[in-house]
Parts: structure tokens; C-alpha cells; sequence
């Protein structure tokens, strides 16, 4: 038995107890796929037949969250689950966020949220996306399970968003986040279904600030929604509108403020749209971009 590159190979020496080992499998024989089942009764008829091609399975979507990164997901077969996990603190402010791209027999993504003990903490669903969002309250790797609602007849596609706070910010290549630089507008933004933008910006104690989104364009009913923690995750400001919002406050710590902007689903989850983000503060002033 050889193993490379994640394949497995048997040869006709090969005993039935490697077969019984190997927990998920498919088989590639002739060029048709088959899926084996978790136990074979008896191998004797694979190998008796050459050559023999283990290919071990690996779970669609599967893999680790990344603070502002947005990642994309595949529901198929109907019945299909997808596990993604992240590492926080206690006390760290969490948002995971899930939408739909292409869907086929009605899919409706859902959430559900396990913390560090595998116990159920929170979920959601609903027709295009749906979101959870809590405040951790122990230290460790929690789990997301994206699946359909039913889990009957439906497949489809799906982005999923991680914010978090305190924390690095990540932001998939053609995305919109990061830094926010004093004096500077960001446009255009794009938030389409399951994304969140995650912005930063440092400041001293004491300082003054005021972050503004304004709607450029939208689909489906787009409200720009802001969301701001300071710089130990605590939710400071929660706030949408139809067209424009902003947050004025004055910074009671120093460190990095973290802004999470978003669609709010309070008139439809299927909901799109453009924007633009400035922040303005006092102290050092760093940027003036003219004409954005």
C-alpha cells in the first residue's frame, strides 16, 4: 500500500484490515467514480481486480475562517454539510455571516455556531442569507456548520464571512476592508449576499472620530449597516439607514477600533449594494483623496 499526494494504492497483496481502515474513501476503477461504504463486507472482488485506486474524500468547503476573509462553499449532494472553524478568546465580539450565490430546488443557507465544548451556541437561517453574531465566552476552536434548511432536495453555493474583534483583518483579494486612513473615502464597496467588510483604525484616548457609510447604489431594498468595537472586542455602536450612517464618538481606551459594515436584513436578507466609508479624526491627520 503507497501514499501520495493524498491517494492510496493497493495492490492485490494488500489485506482487507488497510480497506477497514480507511474511514471515507471513493473508488476510481475504469474511469467511473464509486462511493464504497464505511465497511466493506468482503474485498475479495476488489482485489482480485487491477490496477486499484483509493482516493481518500475530502469535505467540500472545509477549512479554517479567517478574520475578514470571505470564503465560498458548495451544498451537494442534497443532505451536505460544511465544517469551518476559528480560533477566539473570551469576550471577543463574533459575526458570521452566510449567503447564497447559485441555488437549485429552493436552498436556504443556515448557520449553526458550536463553541470550544462542541455545544450548539447559536443559529440561523433564512431564504438568500443569514447571520450569527455573540460574544464568546470561552477560549478555544469553534466550529460552523453550513448546510440547507431543510436538507431534503436543495444544493447551491455560498460565500461565508468571519468578523471579529480584536483581531487582524484579512481581506480576500478583490474585497473591500482593511485599514482605514484618516481623511480618506473608500468607494466603491461592494456587499453582496453573506459579505461583511471589516475595517480598522487606530486611536489614542481621547481622540475624536466619526466613521460614515453612505449608500451608492443597491438591489433588493440595500441599508448600510455599521457596527463598531473597541480595541478589547466590546460593541460600542450598532446602527443602520436607508441611505447614509455614521458613528461619532470620542475613544475612551486606546488601541484598534474595529467596523464591521454590512447589509441589515431587517427588510430582506437578498440584499445588495454599493457604498463608500471615510473616517475623520482628530490628532494626526494622514490622507485627503479629492475626486473618489
Amino acid at each position: 500500500m503507497n501514499h501520495s499526494a493524498n491517494c492510496i494504492c493497493y495492490s492485490r497483496k494488500t489485506p482487507e484490515a488497510a480497506f477497514r481502515s480507511t474511514p471515507h474513501f471513493r473508488l476510481r476503477f475504469a474511469g467511473v467514480l464509486r462511493h464504497l461504504p464505511f465497511v466493506i463486507r468482503s474485498s475479495a472482488w476488489l482485489l482480485g481486480v487491477l490496477p486499484l485506486i483509493l482516493f481518500t474524500q475530502t469535505a467540500k468547503g472545509q477549512g479554517t475562517l479567517t478574520n475578514g476573509f470571505t470564503d465560498t462553499g458548495t451544498i451537494s449532494p442534497a443532505g451536505d454539510s460544511d465544517t469551518w472553524t476559528f480560533s477566539a478568546n473570551i469576550g471577543d465580539s463574533l459575526i458570521v455571516r452566510v449567503g447564497e450565490i447559485t441555488q437549485t430546488g429552493a436552498f436556504s443557507p443556515r448557520i449553526r455556531l458550536m463553541n470550544p465544548s462542541e455545544v450548539q451556541i447559536v443559529s440561523a437561517s433564512d431564504t438568500v442569507a443569514a447571520e450569527v453574531a455573540v460574544t464568546a465566552t470561552n477560549t478555544g476552536t469553534f466550529t460552523v456548520i453550513v448546510d440547507d434548511t431543510a436538507g431534503t432536495t436543495a444544493t447551491g453555493t455560498y460565500r461565508i464571512t468571519l468578523a471579529q474583534a480584536p483581531g487582524p483583518v484579512f481581506v480576500t483579494a478583490g474585497d473591500e476592508g482593511g485599514a482605514l486612513a484618516n481623511g480618506v473615502t473608500y468607494e466603491p464597496n461592494n456587499l453582496p449576499p453573506g459579505d461583511l467588510d471589516v475595517w480598522t483604525f487606530s486611536a489614542n484616548s481621547g481622540d475624536s472620530f466619526v466613521v460614515k457609510v453612505g449608500q451608492m447604489s443597491e438591489t433588493n431594498a440595500f441599508e448600510p449597516w455599521i457596527r463598531l468595537y473597541g480595541p478589547t472586542g466590546t460593541l460600542l455602536f450598532s446602527q443602520f439607514d436607508t441611505a447614509s450612517i455614521e458613528v461619532a464618538l470620542r475613544a475612551t481606551n486606546s488601541g484598534s477600533f474595529t467596523v464591521v459594515v454590512a447589509n441589515n436584513p431587517y427588510f430582506t436578507d437578498a440584499a445588495s449594494g454599493t457604498y463608500r466609508i471615510t473616517l475623520a479624526k482628530t490628532g494626526r491627520f494622514e490622507h485627503c483623496v479629492c475626486g473618489r
